[in-house]
């Protein structure tokens, strides 16, 4: 069996406070979940160390994280994913939150990836309980995902209680697609948190839904309040809620819901340790999907949930291949692997 140790071909972060500035020579990889000011470090490694016809039996990406921003909270046990970057044309000296390289955009702002959709900011809140509204959420068409788990921002009102549920409906029927009980309301915080179940049997869905949270316990001073926007952010979606009062749904076109939901991709996940040093995730799937198409391995790495309230926020930074003050602490890819037939078996280091 051989090693490859690859340094990065570029790296860089997305700074979504500051849409249009590009980090590509900075010495560090910020990552943070802050509202509208998420962080998402880039990385590219080349393959082409790797001897055609070999067989891959690990690979593993690697990141020394030496700091966390003192202002926010330690993100001890927090988890952090390292998805697979769909675009290898992005410029290390340019690319932005808005911009992969010039004035050429990301199809989605933050950089292209698998694994999550999401819409964080909120300005206001709709009451759930018994009377009026039991349920709320976003009405939104989903394309062919395996959605594995669903958040939302909220919080509790006086002394509510009764289980809160998350459900996936069809906008045909209202039939339930997918639920999962949250917990009991007086379990929310007092202030507002974004709240994640993970469903027991993922489903495939292929239609528009309504991506719901669900409480039908408590009254007018006693209720959960789940966070609204009420400007139209995200195109072809709205806020859609149940009124006891009018026996059916209101479908406000001009609210978002505050939501984020996790779908099946190909993804690597580890948390942050409770001291310094490296982090490491499994990357197998991904580099060797980009080895057999010959192409680089790209990935994105941000936190499992992002637009926490300012009060959660998570911030640390890795060492990036820039940073000078130790380079044995710059990012590298680790790939073991077992040479063609009749190739012979050697260590190496890419940079």
């Amino acid at each position: 069996m051989s090693t490859l140790t690859i340094s990065p071909a570029k790296d860089t972060f997305l700074n979504e406070y500051a849409p249009q500035q590009p980090y590509g020579d900075n010495v560090a990889l910020a990552i943070s979940d802050a509202p509208s000011g998420c962080y998402r470090p880039l990385l590219e490694f080349s393959l082409a160390g790797l001897p055609a016809g070999a067989t891959i039996n690990s690979a593993s990406l690697q990141l020394y994280y030496y700091t966390y921003n003192p202002t926010y909270t330690d993100p001890v046990g927090k988890t952090v994913w390292a998805y697979k970057l769909t675009r290898t044309d992005w410029v290390e000296a340019e690319a932005t939150w808005l911009y992969r390289y010039g004035t050429t955009l990301w199809t989605l702002a933050g950089g292209d990836y698998l694994g999550q959709e999401r819409q964080v900011y909120s300005n206001t809140t709709i009451a759930l309980s018994s009377q009026p509204f039991p349920r709320g959420g976003q009405r939104k068409t989903v394309s062919n995902q395996v959605i594995t788990g669903v958040a939302f921002l909220l919080y509790k009102v006086g002394s509510p209680s009764g289980n809160v549920t998350f459900t996936i409906r069809k906008v045909s029927d209202d039939s339930v697609i997918n639920s999962k009980v949250w917990g009991d309301a007086s379990a929310l915080p007092t202030s507002q948190t974004w709240e994640k179940a993970m469903f027991d049997s993922p489903v495939n869905i292929n239609e528009e839904v309504r991506i719901q949270c669900e409480f039908s316990g408590g009254d007018f001073n006693n209720y959960v309040g789940l966070r609204n926007q009420n400007t139209d952010v995200k195109a072809g979606e709205y806020e859609s809620h149940w009124s006891t009062w009018q026996g059916g749904y209101i479908n406000d076109t001009t609210y978002d819901c505050a939501y984020q939901y996790l779908y099946t991709a190909d993804g690597a996940n580890t948390v942050f340790p409770a001291s310094y040093g490296w982090m490491s995730w499994n990357v197998l799937a991904l580099v060797q999907v980009a080895f057999n198409a010959g192409l680089p391995a790209e990935f994105l790495v941000r936190f499992e949930l992002e637009g926490l309230p300012s009060g959660y926020t998570f911030s640390a930074t890795f060492c990036s291949k820039e940073y000078t003050d130790d380079t044995t602490l710059r990012p590298k890819l680790v790939i073991d692997y077992t040479p063609p037939a009749g190739g012979a078996c050697y260590g190496y280091v890419i940079g």
